[in-house]
């Protein structure tokens, strides 16, 4: 356990350095002069008790006035090192909250796909990052204030052992047992924190429940409020209830420990009044004990508890280094040099062709197949569509071409190679894949739409062309700033927009990326029929140089695509266009007539 502690110290340690060097040593520095002060302050009084001793009826005011200025010097230098201190601690704690957050954020973007559809993953994530706002503070004030009583402790323990080395030996030991029971304590509470990882995430899922924006109306309307609050005290007691237990057990230990320290204090004064008896102690020797019995049982006191602060401190920074030191993707650079050289030719090209051989694919932790020896080809400059009842897999192949999972069975080719042979992150630059829940940045318009984009420089053209392409243009230049408005109600002087106008600027930062191939996840699912209509007439045009594959429930735009695979339940059952999908009055043929008579009997 003892070498664990010493490699977290030693990495938080570096932590720290990483993080603000210069603050680093500085505030080293102060430390180690504040630790310096009540040495010598005690050493000062025993003088200035000897000198007034040994003055008899003369008064020498210089040699005085000499000491108690020393003395004056050592408070001033306590104050200036007290608030130099604390001053450079906060910048410390908070570069390294900042240097954790960010290690934390891109170890996140690393982690691959799937990780975010474990649980496992959010009791690790919430480990590694609930204590980043306070684990540096508290892990910097521990360190310093550590190292400000290791050097006061051994400054009056030097002073000390000049009357006699049994007091600070005896002051030492009384510290010992104190020290044993809190890191005892520290580890257990860290060990009930770690079993209840999922029971604390539970209740910071109720506690956004009733605290944010989204679930606000249904909150409300369905009077869920109350209910909420009791599953959050059941939860919460579940986790309080043993977290008691512990804190007793450990204020009873405590208890039985401070007796040592009693009785350190008796043989203090015991060996005082028999050094006075013999005559062998100054009354400045009499003054430097009383004061380093205090003070230096403080500074023991306090060295064992920063100690104990310091481990539970790393303990808790113990998951976040086990989630940065995580293995989670290959590199991105991986892939034959033979592959990279034919997948930029193809690139620089604009052709892909793409080739589902026989793929069959789980969802981790899954025991049905999501898809099920599905083979199917798309020509390079194709557009495909896929069709299918809720669950039959359509977005399980859209995230498959994307990487975002590996199949179980089988492999997809790209221009005739094995996928899996070329570079993920190049990959991932010509691959452009709209979700059905697409996300809603609320960041400005011109952020929402240039954050796809790769370019450096985005001019303004480029974003009004976007715009323009996905149809949003319109109502952007109706909004208060136009691309500069600030989307959203998290922030001062923002905007919201209606689902089907987000759709449209998710559907814009598609087009910004302008990638080769394009997937497209029921890409008009919030927007309007005639604005549908529209847009799928201009997609056409836009898409008429890419591989395209999309997702849609509404059969009247099938039309327009090459080819329409039909899927159920996992499994490709037909295939082929839209007339001859219908000539052959099968699964795809039902499904376009349900859809046909709805609005036949609508009208």
């Amino acid at each position: 356990m003892l070498t664990d502690l010493l490699s977290l110290i030693i990495k938080s340690l570096k932590l720290l350095w990483q993080s603000n060097r210069l603050t680093l040593v500085l505030a080293l520095l102060i430390s180690v002069v504040g630790g310096l002060v009540p040495a010598g302050e005690v050493w000062i009084l025993k003088l200035i008790l000897d000198t007034f001793h040994d003055l008899g009826t003369e008064v020498d005011l210089t040699q005085i006035a000499t000491l108690f200025g020393g003395l004056l010097l050592f408070r001033v230098i306590r104050m200036i090192s007290d608030s130099l201190g604390q001053s450079a601690q906060r910048l410390l704690s908070e570069s390294t909250t900042y240097n954790m957050r960010r290690q934390v954020y891109k170890k996140c973007m690393a982690m691959p796909y799937q990780s975010f559809e474990d649980a496992s993953y959010y009791d690790r994530i919430r480990r590694a990052s609930k204590g980043v706002e306070s684990r540096p503070l508290g892990l910097v004030n521990a360190l310093f204030w550590l190292l400000d009583s290791l050097v006061s402790s051994i400054g009056i323990v030097a002073a000390t052992t000049f009357i006699n080395p049994y007091i600070a030996l005896a002051i030492i030991l009384s510290a010992v047992p104190f020290a044993f029971v809190r890191i005892r304590f520290e580890n257990t509470l860290w060990g009930h924190r770690w079993n209840h990882s999922e029971t604390l995430r539970r209740l910071d899922y109720l506690g956004s429940l009733l605290t944010a924006r989204e679930p606000a109306g249904e909150v409300r309307l369905y009077h869920l409020g109350d209910r909420l609050l009791n599953r959050y005290d059941t939860t919460w007691s579940e986790f309080y209830d043993q977290y008691r237990v512990l804190i007793k057990r450990n204020a009873f230990w405590i208890s039985l420990v401070l007796l040592p320290s009693f009785l350190a204090l008796v043989l203090v004064y015991y060996l005082v009044i028999r050094m006075m008896k013999t005559g062998i102690i100054t009354l400045g020797d009499i003054g430097l004990v009383i004061q380093s019995v205090d003070r230096l049982q403080s500074s023991i006191f306090h060295t064992f508890t920063f100690s104990s602060q310091i481990f539970e401190h790393s303990l808790f920074l113990k998951a976040f280094y086990e989630f940065i030191e995580e293995n989670t993707l290959p590199s991105l650079q991986n892939g034959r040099q033979q592959e990279i050289s034919s997948f930029r030719n193809a690139r620089s090209n604009g052709g892909f062709s793409i080739e589902f051989d026989r793929i069959s694919f789980k969802y981790p932790g899954s025991n049905e197949w999501a898809l099920r020896d599905v083979s199917f080809t798309l020509p390079e400059h194709s557009r495909t569509a896929l069709v299918g009842e809720n669950g039959s897999g359509k977005t399980t192949i859209l995230k498959l071409l994307a990487r975002l999972y590996t199949p179980s069975e089988g492999k997809i080719l790209l221009n005739g190679r094995p996928l899996l042979d070329y570079p993920l992150d190049e990959y991932w630059h010509l691959v452009g894949l709209m979700f059905q829940n697409y996300m809603r940045y609320e960041f400005s318009v011109w952020d929402n739409v240039a954050l796809s984009s790769s370019e450096e420089d985005i001019s303004d053209d480029q974003v009004n062309a976007a715009l323009q392409a996905s149809g949003a243009l319109d109502f952007v230049q109706r909004l208060p700033r136009g691309v500069l408005t600030q989307l959203g109600r998290m922030f001062m002087g923002g905007v919201e927009l209606s689902g089907g106008q987000w759709q449209r600027l998710a559907l814009t930062r598609e087009l910004m990326k302008d990638a080769p191939i394009v997937l497209l996840d029921e890409p008009t699912a919030s927007i309007d029929p005639r604005a549908e209509f529209a847009l799928f007439e201009h997609l056409g045009e836009l898409l008429a140089n890419k591989t395209s594959i999309f997702t849609t429930h509404r059969f009247g735009l099938i039309h327009r695509a090459d080819q329409v695979l039909v899927l159920s339940r996992g499994r490709l059952k037909e295939q082929g266009t839209h007339q001859y999908l219908m000539r052959q009055d099968g699964l795809y043929a039902e499904l376009f007539r349900l859809q046909a008579d709805r609005y036949k009997y609508a009208g």
